[in-house]
């Protein structure tokens, strides 16, 4: 009888579990496709690739405007995760630890900027 209780407790574990790497795999196999098809040498996609070469990374590299959009994103990017990473934690923190009588309401208002395009998008679609 013990071993039909620990099986049932058991069957959520390894669902979860599955699930987990069904959504792995459906992340990470494009990727698989698509890295190897970057170093063909063809000027169209194709899979596997008839020959190799870094043709595409030496003219996106030669290419000006990515070297300045990638120094803009540097240059934005960086602060601002530094930023956000202070803000966020001592959010977190306050909300959490201090005792606060609105804490609901804060943390509420905290991840509403996250929330409001999915919203936005629901009510579209709607």
């Amino acid at each position: 009888m013990k071993r039909a209780g620990r099986r049932s407790s058991r069957m959520p574990r390894v669902a979860l579990a599955a699930f987990v790497v069904l959504v792995l795999a459906f992340l990470l196999l494009p990727t698989l496709f698509v890295v190897p098809m970057s170093f063909s040498n063809q000027p169209y996609l194709s899979f596997p690739p008839p020959g190799w070469s870094l043709r595409w990374y030496e003219a996106m590299w030669s290419n000006d405007d990515w070297a300045r959009a990638v120094l803009s994103s540097v240059l934005v990017g960086i602060p601002t995760a530094i930023l956000s990473l202070a803000l966020g934690t001592l959010a977190a923190l306050a909300t959490l630890r201090g005792g606060l009588r609105w804490a609901a309401v804060a943390s509420a208002v905290i991840v509403a900027p996250m929330m409001l395009p999915h919203v936005i998008l629901a009510v579209g679609l709607y």
